[in-house]
């Protein structure tokens, strides 16, 4: 009977098994939605892992690992600080031992062995790691899908760091890549190499404040933690219009403005303010009335009301036993003191009925211990740790103003020990603090790289690099395309571009300027090759057969630049009139260059800014158009 019985539930453990096997089965059966693509790479196709999350139609999360199998659950991210390695050599060393014994005097000499320390300094930079599975590598690119984009339209910290329907988790450095070959090719040793190639690394990488907020937006997006979606948003914003105090009535027009283009929303923010501003005002004059009434005794009948409250959900059960009852007095003289920690391990012993007491003191622990921990970093005036500590509190207590006074202080403190760049970097993320604004207009900023980012047949990144004189004055550029690097710009002793090269072994192009300044046409050997008009823009050129194509209906923008219609779709400048976008269609096929600068900024020094821009203009337009 009793083989029996331990075969019947070997059987009936089998058949569970089995059903649980069938159910995953079926499960991972189904396709999910794309979420969200993140790579190690500069972006999708130049990369050598790829993480994909989708979302089910049951809401389960799967994902996978270079398109290979389904993986159960969304990826897992880490928040890290980046640093620079450096090694020190120790040299093998003579060492003489020796002793004296009746007068005798014997020893030897033995050399310790060679070898290298190793150390990581904080550079105040961070990343991200991403795993799933057995899988992990470092998150340099996040493309979002356009459902997620759909779905955090309303959400603005995923509108703050999105741009483009995608997330850049690295700094383009003008030094990094030099840095790199130069580990590569005149190193030492492996060592010095390893050196170089970390402080390249670092080079690229954010701010940790920066990961830090970028990896909040992230976990919610692998996570499916999506904000309400407008007609979430809508149905709640009614409810609340319902009601006849002003804190809900507040809510309810401030979520109708949030979704002002969806359905009738526009209108009924307008209704509900006007009806929030006439109950308000009738709470005030309320106010007034019940604060000339108030004495001793509202206090002890809110008081009576706060015991009587905690008596009917916790003490009945707690005075069960006297055990219990004096373990919750101590559990709660120790939150009333603000040892949370130590409150909860009295609470756990209470029993299951306080789970969510617990589970809530727990949070507000964790939540309290790290602000404790940001403000002994403000204290210390370590602001960069600080920043970082507050941002990922939030709005808890007041997080969100410390984190914008920590990065102020801390653009102060870059601003006098000359660090400019990150200075200014650090002002731009408070903005509105203070006089963050004022502080940053003080700056003047050069351009040191421009990536383009194209979706042509190509698939390969592009660069253009740019390097200044001690005076401030342009003196080099060159271009990086095809995965192959070509001859620098030539400038003057004033900055003014001379000649240029598309490639290597082409003719040299040598640039004339008017009177006014302007470029007026190139030349390369043995024939005239560009005409401009005044503000640059090319508008005609000679072939090798010194035959004159014109551009035929030259249109410009509000830039003074030249649209060419004929295959460029549309053309965006930035504030400074620089291309920042272009669409062309070649061969009956389209492409786009999408250009991001990387700028030096600094504060005290001359700069021809104007001479600057105009010679970009020209590099760009000569490979372009």
């Amino acid at each position: 009977d009793e083989l029996k019985t331990q075969e019947a539930a070997e059987e009936e453990k089998q058949r569970e098994l089995r059903e649980q096997a069938a159910a995953l089965a079926e499960k991972q059966a189904v396709d999910g939605q794309l979420v969200v693509t993140v790579t190690d790479g500069k972006n999708k196709s130049n990369s050598n892992n790829t993480i994909r999350v989708f979302l089910r139609p049951d809401n389960t999360i799967y994902s996978t690992y270079n398109g290979g199998r389904k993986i159960e659950g969304a990826p897992v991210l880490k928040l890290c600080k980046g640093g620079v390695l450096s090694s020190t050599y120790h040299p093998s060393k003579a060492v003489y031992t020796g002793a004296t014994v009746g007068g005798v005097t014997t020893g030897g000499v033995h050399y310790t062995q060679a070898g290298y320390t190793q150390k990581v300094s904080n550079t105040g930079k961070g990343y991200i790691e991403i795993n799933v599975g057995s899988s992990s590598f470092t998150v340099n690119y996040v493309e979002m899908s356009n459902y997620t984009c759909k779905r955090f339209k309303r959400d603005a910290e995923f509108k703050a760091r999105v741009r483009n329907g995608a997330i850049k988790c690295y700094q383009n450095d003008v030094f990094a890549d030099e840095i790199e070959k130069f580990a590569i090719t005149r190193s030492a040793n492996s060592m010095e190499a390893m050196d170089r190639l970390s402080m390249a690394v670092d080079a690229r990488r954010l701010s940790y404040q920066e990961c830090a907020a970028i990896e909040s937006v992230l976990r919610k997006v692998v996570r499916c933690e999506f904000p309400p979606s407008d007609n979430e948003i809508y149905n709640r914003a009614l409810e609340l219009s319902k009601a006849a105090t002003s804190d809900k009535l507040k809510k309810s027009y401030e979520d109708f403005e949030l979704i002002s283009d969806y359905k009738d929303a526009a209108e009924k923010a307008r209704e509900i303010k006007a009806r929030y501003e006439d109950v308000l005002q009738t709470e005030k004059e309320r106010a007034v009335l019940a604060k000339e009434k108030k004495s001793k005794t509202t206090k002890i009948i809110a008081a009576v009301l706060i015991v009587a409250l905690a008596a009917v959900l916790i003490v009945p059960k707690v005075l069960e036993n006297k055990a219990l009852k004096e373990t919750y007095s101590e559990a709660e003289a120790l939150m009333e003191s603000g040892e949370y920690e130590a409150a909860i391990d009295k609470f756990n012993q209470l029993g299951d009925y306080n789970a969510e007491v617990v589970k809530e003191l727990k949070a507000e622990a964790e939540r309290a211990k790290a602000y404790e921990e940001a403000e002994a970093f403000f204290v210390k005036k370590d602001y960069q740790a600080a920043a970082a500590a507050f941002a990922l509190l939030e709005n808890y207590k007041e997080s969100a103003e410390k984190y914008s006074e920590a990065t102020y202080l801390l653009a102060l403190e870059l601003l006098e020990k000359g660090e400019d760049t990150e200075a200014y970097k650090n002002f731009a993320l408070v903005s509105d603090y203070k006089d963050a604004a004022a502080y940053m207009e003080d700056f003047v900023a050069i351009p040191v790289t421009i990536e383009l980012e194209t979706t042509s047949f190509i698939g390969k990144p592009h660069y253009y690099r740019f390097s200044y004189s001690e005076d401030l004055k342009m003196n080099g550029a060159y271009r990086e395309a095809y995965g192959e690097n070509y001859p620098n710009y030539v400038f003057d002793e004033n900055g003014v571009l001379i000649k240029g090269q598309m490639r290597e072994g082409q003719d040299e192009v040598t640039f004339t300027y008017g009177k006014d300044g302007k470029v007026t046409r190139s030349k390369a050997p043995g024939y005239l090759k560009n005409i401009y008009d005044n503000n640059g823009n090319k508008i005609a050129y000679y072939d090798k057969d010194n035959k004159l194509v014109e551009y035929s209906e030259i249109k410009v923008d509000e830039n003074n630049h030249r649209i060419v219609e004929s295959y460029t779709l549309d053309n965006m400048y930035d504030e400074n009139g620089a291309l920042y976008c272009v669409w062309q269609e070649m061969n009956n096929f389209q492409s786009r260059a999408l250009f991001e600068y990387g700028y030096f900024y600094f504060t005290e020094g001359e700069v021809d800014e104007a001479l600057i821009w105009k010679n970009i203009h020209i590099i760009c337009e000569d490979f372009w158009y």
